[in-house]
């Protein structure tokens, strides 16, 4: 329903359409209408804001595109754990008392983790069982570290992982097993 007035329109959706609720619904409605095709294209008006140096999350994408480049896998995990899974990662003199979540939606994902050790190693253990031959994982991710504030301090950690037998020169696997000098290549 539309009710033209002196320079504006008064439009009410049907009471099916409940989907068209805000100005910006109509304009997309009529713009349906009318045909996409026939609204001209327009230029972006302005002017780009200046871009701001990020120096540690440029770093972070460029040790990650190293790695990936390398011939390792990223893997992205939850921060969020539990005090006995750090417990297994972190020596106890250096773990202090993770920052806990107050309703974690889960089992076994009610702290903060201190270490991406963990994760890393659980996503191998996931993985072992399918992969034949090398496997190289790594993760680039924060910590939360307790401290003396309320907050933990955040920092960024990268921790890589590999296992497997060592690949020949075509791709295959080798009957030798990977070593340091293999991660060192890495």
């Amino acid at each position: 329903d539309v009710k033209v007035e002196t320079e504006a329109f008064t439009i009410t959706a049907p009471y099916w359409r409940r989907d068209v609720s805000c100005p910006d619904d109509v304009v997309e409605e009529i713009a349906r209408v009318i045909g996409y095709d026939h609204i001209p294209a327009e230029p972006l008006a302005g002017r780009v804001p200046p871009r701001v140096p990020q120096p540690v999350r440029e770093l972070r994408e460029r040790v990650r595109d190293i790695l990936a480049e390398s011939g390792m896998q990223e893997v992205i995990t939850y921060p969020l754990t539990s005090m006995e899974v750090l417990q297994k990662v972190v020596a106890p003199e250096s773990l202090g008392e993770p920052l806990a979540v107050i309703n974690p939606l889960n089992v076994g994902q009610e702290r903060m983790r201190t270490s991406l050790r963990a994760s890393v190693l659980e996503c191998l253990v996931k993985n072992i069982r399918v992969a034949r031959g090398q496997l190289a994982l790594f993760e680039v991710a924060r910590v939360y570290l307790p401290g003396k504030e309320a907050l933990p301090q955040e920092n960024e950690h990268v921790v890589g992982v590999v296992t497997g037998a060592r690949i020949d020169r075509w791709w295959r696997p080798h009957a030798e097993l990977v070593d340091f000098f293999d991660v060192k290549g890495y």
